[in-house]
Protein backbone atom coordinates (compact mmCIF):
# COMPACT_ATOMS: atom_id res chain seq x y z
CA UNK A 1 0.00 0.00 0.00
CA UNK A 2 1.55 3.18 -0.70
CA UNK A 3 0.47 6.97 0.13
CA UNK A 4 0.98 10.05 -0.84
CA UNK A 5 1.98 12.46 1.78
CA UNK A 6 4.87 15.02 2.57
CA UNK A 7 5.86 13.47 5.57
CA UNK A 8 8.07 15.40 8.80
CA UNK A 9 11.65 14.38 9.40
CA UNK A 10 10.57 12.23 12.19
CA UNK A 11 8.15 10.32 9.94
CA UNK A 12 10.83 10.37 7.51
CA UNK A 13 13.28 8.70 10.60
CA UNK A 14 10.94 6.50 11.62
CA UNK A 15 10.57 5.02 7.91
CA UNK A 16 14.11 3.73 8.52
CA UNK A 17 13.65 1.64 11.28
CA UNK A 18 13.25 -1.87 10.15
CA UNK A 19 12.59 -3.38 13.80
CA UNK A 20 9.25 -4.63 12.69
CA UNK A 21 10.30 -6.43 9.49
CA UNK A 22 11.10 -10.29 9.36
CA UNK A 23 14.47 -10.88 7.59
CA UNK A 24 14.39 -12.72 4.11
CA UNK A 25 15.17 -16.45 4.87
CA UNK A 26 16.69 -17.58 1.81
CA UNK A 27 16.77 -21.05 2.06
CA UNK A 28 13.15 -21.04 1.00
CA UNK A 29 13.60 -19.10 -2.19
CA UNK A 30 14.18 -21.95 -5.12
CA UNK A 31 16.32 -20.33 -7.74
CA UNK A 32 15.56 -21.35 -11.47
CA UNK A 33 19.11 -22.67 -12.86
CA UNK A 34 17.60 -21.27 -16.69
CA UNK A 35 17.93 -17.90 -16.64
CA UNK A 36 15.16 -16.02 -18.43
CA UNK A 37 15.25 -12.13 -20.24
CA UNK A 38 14.03 -9.09 -18.63
CA UNK A 39 11.43 -8.69 -21.28
CA UNK A 40 10.06 -12.25 -19.72
CA UNK A 41 10.65 -11.24 -16.32
CA UNK A 42 8.91 -7.99 -16.65
CA UNK A 43 5.70 -8.84 -19.13
CA UNK A 44 3.46 -9.02 -16.41
CA UNK A 45 4.43 -6.05 -14.74
CA UNK A 46 2.03 -3.26 -14.01
CA UNK A 47 4.08 -0.28 -13.63
CA UNK A 48 2.64 2.29 -10.83
CA UNK A 49 1.17 5.63 -12.29
CA UNK A 50 3.11 8.28 -10.07
CA UNK A 51 1.46 11.61 -9.82
CA UNK A 52 2.81 14.66 -11.50
CA UNK A 53 3.84 15.76 -8.11
CA UNK A 54 5.67 12.37 -6.92
CA UNK A 55 7.88 12.18 -10.39
CA UNK A 56 9.00 16.20 -9.89
CA UNK A 57 10.01 15.70 -5.94
CA UNK A 58 7.48 17.70 -4.69
CA UNK A 59 5.43 15.33 -2.88
CA UNK A 60 6.96 12.01 -1.04
CA UNK A 61 5.24 8.40 -1.28
CA UNK A 62 5.35 6.20 1.81
CA UNK A 63 4.97 2.59 1.65
CA UNK A 64 3.60 0.34 4.35
CA UNK A 65 3.72 -2.81 5.43
CA UNK A 66 0.98 -5.32 3.89
CA UNK A 67 -1.53 -6.41 6.68
CA UNK A 68 -1.97 -10.35 6.84
CA UNK A 69 -5.50 -9.75 7.01
CA UNK A 70 -5.50 -8.11 4.03
CA UNK A 71 -4.65 -11.13 1.91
Amino acid sequence: MCDENNNTKEEDENMNNTAEYKRLDFSKLNFDPTPISTEESLRDITPIKWSKDVLSGKRKITLHKKNEKDD
